[in-house]
């Protein structure tokens, strides 16, 4: 599960264990960055990736298409607290199988069910708002991989943890002394991550990441 409340996250693990006996929550996240990180040296793939659409740093629909690139397992079911229409459509796009109201937790764990054995969860009792179309795991990264990312998805782990810094109003000075780098290195980073992009310049590649972690 990931969820940048540490409440959230504690509450939801209580009551999915009541609702789901027999399952277990391998870890929970309170960045999306953390599982991008825990991807790496973690072997370990959860059948299904409980992914909050409002996070700091990294939105959930970036995160949500970061997993599906790496692969087709695990399924991915979006939760928000805001209204399901506000996200439904950017967590289709971005390779979830469904999304699902966060406080509603009965219907949360019957979408976990729904989308743990490949298929998708569509929540029909909340109307037009669950209209989106959602793919299953499997056809979600073969379309994923096939198309070319675009805006600040285009970037790397190493640009988007500057590009993050320099969000922040860090200068590449302390960006370098941040990360270790030099600051020509960094300064690199941050022109390829601008190319990368489509941005005119650092200043425009900020408000695409910012715009980004608002959702």
């Amino acid at each position: 599960m990931v969820d940048n409340d540490p409440l959230v996250l504690q509450l939801l693990g209580i009551r999915l264990r009541q609702l789901l006996p027999g399952w277990t929550v391998l870890w929970t996240a309170a960045r999306g960055e953390d599982v991008l990180v825990r991807w790496k040296v973690d072997g370990r793939r959860p059948d299904v990736l409980l992914v909050d659409m409002s996070m700091e740093s990294m939105s959930g629909p970036a995160l949500c298409r970061e997993v599906r690139l790496r692969g087709e397992k695990p399924a991915i079911l979006a939760m928000t607290a805001f209204s399901i229409g506000r996200y439904a459509a950017d967590a289709a796009r971005a390779g979830a199988q469904g999304i699902v109201a966060k406080h509603d937790t009965v219907r949360l764990a019957e979408a976990i069910r729904g989308v743990a054995g490949g298929g998708r969860w569509s929540d029909d009792g909340a109307g037009e708002d669950a209209s989106a179309r959602f793919d299953t795991a499997h056809d979600a990264y073969l379309r994923i991989q096939g198309e070319r990312p675009t805006g600040v998805a285009a970037l790397n782990d190493t640009e988007r943890r500057l590009v993050d810094l320099c969000a922040r109003g860090y200068t590449s000075d302390r960006i370098a002394r941040e990360t270790g780098r030099g600051v020509s290195t960094v300064n690199t980073h941050l022109e390829r991550a601008v190319r990368k992009s489509g941005a005119g310049n650092r200043l425009e590649l900020v408000t695409m990441w910012l715009r980004e972690r608002m959702g």
